[in-house]
């Protein structure tokens, strides 16, 4: 028994299962049920949970993608060397890039977030000018967008890597 390799395997799994249920969640479900609702109360909502949900899937995201590669590098001999002559080098790779834009586009969800969370703030107490509503939801419909883009990439990389062992 190979105790790093069954570490690895179990942050690997169980990382990328939060981060694609997470996304998934608060991509189809959360946001467009608090949309629903109006800018007031998806405001409070979203300003109350965003900043620890974007971390919490940031860092689930990370895991996953650092033990995938660890696992990866220990899976296979002379891995490098045959990277793209087998089926499973192939939907590693292409799960690998998958993840990895997947995350990205979660760094960009969560930059359009703290500006959303700012200009929330900024406007706490008042009534919100035309051009801030305006601002605001366009940076909500943004947001929106590519966390359902994040999220279809992850359950995609996820079901790529899932399947490759059995190419």
């Amino acid at each position: 028994m190979n105790l790093e390799f069954i570490l690895l395997r179990i942050l690997h799994i169980v990382g990328g299962t939060v981060w694609a249920g997470g996304a998934v969640y608060v991509a189809f479900i959360l946001s467009p049920n608090l949309d629903r609702l109006g800018p007031d109360i998806r405001g409070s909502i979203m300003k109350a949970v965003s900043r620890a949900t974007t971390s919490f899937l940031t860092g689930a995201g990370t895991i996953t993608i650092f033990a995938g590669i660890a696992l990866t590098l220990r899976m296979r001999q002379n891995f490098f060397t045959t990277w793209f002559n087998s089926e499973w080098g192939w939907a590693i790779f292409i799960g690998m890039v998958i993840s990895i834009a997947a995350i990205g586009l979660g760094g960009i969800v969560g930059t359009n977030v703290k500006r959303l969370a700012k200009l929330s703030s900024e406007i706490e107490g008042r009534s919100p000018s035309n051009e801030e509503i305006t601002n605001m939801a366009a940076m909500s419909e943004k947001i929106s967008y590519i966390s359902k883009i994040s999220a279809v990439l992850v359950i995609i990389a996820l079901i790529t890597m899932a399947s490759a062992r059995y190419l």
